[in-house]
């Protein structure tokens, strides 16, 4: 600790300057948790990762005091699927889907919604059960939850459409799995483009993610359970917290015994970089009598090396991460731009709160392999949605992986296995494919929402990953935004409104942005060139407007995935309250 000798030092003034810097990034803190969505883009490809290299690597896993041992045939078994042909993917699939239907029965609707009679093939299921969506589960299973029996279940949380609680009840085998899924995609991040690792149980974590009982959280504790990844602060020990603090509570104990790991919303870390970058605004600091000498001493010399590059200070300054593991869709979207803040990219892995960890990135800037032993997946092909959105009653035709194409479009529809109840599940999320190094099939990226889209004109359907790779493209320093279709004018339009770290001339961000747009989707460049139609614009946001936005929605007591305004297509109340907000924070700096 910071006793009276170091501070009569000859070097006592640096070291008390840089801990008052130390002050200023811990009350910082307090605000990286503002939720940012994004989009992937795929970059340079090396090799994939068989199954035998990470397992002989990942048998340096050893017990280390905490969690259960684990030798080469739990290693293996975790990577085996990397290695499975085409007909080996479609066997496994087929085998768990006739034992999970085999136990479906027992939750509550599954028995009508097959007609009672469980399916004997893959075909007479696709055929005979019904494609299904949250809203014909979400009754039985509030009523499973507070009934006796639902005491047998783990019950992970998440919100769906104007705010509704969503409960799914998880198995212990499902759990299990969670676990075991997640330590999976973890390995792949550890060993990364590199190829080595040295993490142990007891690594240094920070878990950037919701408490329990959302998915994340169970993950966690999972994590700690069973491989013994106790966290910079013990999961257990922020769960009372609200996230905002949770995160700061991490940083700063991070900056006393470093990071081996993060496990983070991909758009949370981001805003932990950009609060680096912007210099870390001053705050109220928390008050405490002293710091130790080795944190004050990791921060001078974090500052040291920003100020010898002639920049701010950035994350890769003060840690030296070994893995970060990310998930949603704006994992790969800021792929580069983490890499650069903390000094290696995040690895992906691909998870709903229905269906688990499904899938992990298996190489260096490379896609999703689905595990064929987390579910069973169909695919949707982007006509059939169309179709089905025209008509309700229309019965939608899916593909399996064997059957995708690399020129489509389809959103992931599953099955649980280990019991739990989600059937032909909708999940809404968007991918393609690519022609990846897997033996059974093509990798897969997501790519937005099915039913966020942007359709103008009959030309164009823009979805989040196009506007944001425009984002990006322009050049603007656009902090946030929502967009959404609107028919005030002559004409519909896409209007976006957008933050930015400051002030812009309004004219030139927009023709950024709509030049951007022509440059990365080229339905919406024949918009512009046959119809001579320039249908977007900008509404600019006054610094600040969507953490005010946060707090406004954290202070009516929302729930955390209800605090940010929807990305695209956002109703009208959400956007008269962004706009209000904005107003008001204009005329404060005015005043």
């Amino acid at each position: 600790m910071i006793s009276n000798p170091v501070v009569e030092s000859p070097d006592s003034h640096q070291l008390q300057s840089a801990y008052f810097h130390l002050k200023r990034l811990h009350a910082g803190t307090a605000h990286f948790a503002r939720v940012l969505h994004c989009s992937p883009a795929l970059g340079h490809v090396t090799g994939p990762f068989r199954s035998r290299e990470v397992t002989e690597i990942f048998l340096k896993f050893a017990r280390g005091g905490a969690g259960e041992p684990y030798g080469e045939g739990f290693w293996s078994d975790r990577y085996r699927f990397l290695d499975y042909t085409g007909s080996r993917f479609v066997e496994v699939q087929e085998n768990l889907l006739k034992q999970q239907l085999g136990e479906i029965g027992s939750f509550p609707g599954a028995h009508s919604s097959l007609n009672g009679h469980a399916p004997k093939t893959v075909a007479e299921f696709m055929r005979s059960a019904p494609i299904t969506s949250i809203e014909d589960y979400a009754a039985d299973m509030a009523t499973l939850k507070r009934s006796p029996r639902g005491r047998n279940y783990v019950w992970a949380y998440t919100l769906f459409g104007a705010g509704e609680e969503k409960w799914v009840p998880y198995t212990q085998r499902s759990i299990k799995a969670l676990g075991e899924n997640t330590i999976a995609a973890l390995g792949m991040a550890v060993t990364g483009a590199s190829g080595h690792t040295d993490i142990r149980p007891g690594a240094r974590v920070i878990y950037n993610i919701p408490p329990r009982p959302y998915l994340a959280g169970l993950t966690a504790f999972e994590l700690v359970r069973r491989f013994g990844l106790k966290g910079v602060v013990e999961p257990a020990a922020t769960e009372g917290m609200e996230f905002e603090e949770r995160i700061s509570e991490q940083l700063h104990a991070a900056l006393d015994t470093g990071v081996d790991v993060l496990l983070s919303m991909t758009s949370v870390l981001r805003r932990v970089s950009q609060r680096f970058s912007e210099g870390l605004s001053s705050g109220s600091a928390r008050s405490s009598s002293s710091k130790s000498l080795r944190t004050v001493a990791r921060y001078a010399t974090a500052l040291g090396k920003a100020k010898l590059a002639r920049r701010g200070l950035k994350p890769h300054d003060l840690w030296k991460p070994k893995a970060i593991l990310g998930w949603g869709l704006d994992t790969r979207h800021f792929r580069e731009q983490l890499a650069d803040d903390w000094g290696r990219p995040p690895f992906e892995m691909y998870a709903s709160t229905e269906g688990g960890v499904m899938g992990l990135q298996y190489r260096h800037n490379g896609g999703i392999a689905i595990n064929p032993e987390a579910g069973f997946f169909e695919f949707m092909p982007e006509s059939e949605i169309e179709a089905l959105r025209n008509d309700s009653k229309y019965t939608p035709q899916t593909v399996l992986l064997p059957d995708v194409s690399t020129d489509g479009r389809y959103e992931v529809v599953f099955t649980n296995f280990y019991g739990m109840p989600f059937m032909r599940y909708r999940t809404g999320h968007m991918v393609r494919f690519s022609a990846g190094q897997l033996g059974y099939g093509p990798d897969m990226e997501q790519v937005g929402r099915a039913d966020d889209r942007l359709d103008i004109g009959g030309f164009t359907r823009l979805d989040e990953s196009t506007i944001w790779k425009a984002v990006s493209a322009s050049g603007v320093p656009i902090t946030d935004w929502i967009v959404r279709r609107e028919t005030g004018g002559a004409n519909p339009a896409i209007r976006m409104y957008a933050e930015c770290g400051q002030p812009l001339d309004d004219s030139a961000l927009e023709e950024s942005v709509h030049n951007a747009l022509i440059s990365n989707d080229p339905l919406y460049s024949d918009l512009v060139a046959m119809l001579r139609w320039r249908p977007f614009s900008v509404t600019q946001l006054s610094p600040g407007t969507f953490s005010a936005f946060y707090d406004e929605m954290r202070n009516a007591g929302e729930e955390l995935l209800a605090r940010k305004p929807q990305r695209v297509n956002a109703p009208d109340a959400v956007v008269e309250q962004l706009l209000e907000l904005s107003r008001q924070l204009g005329e404060r700096r005015a005043a």
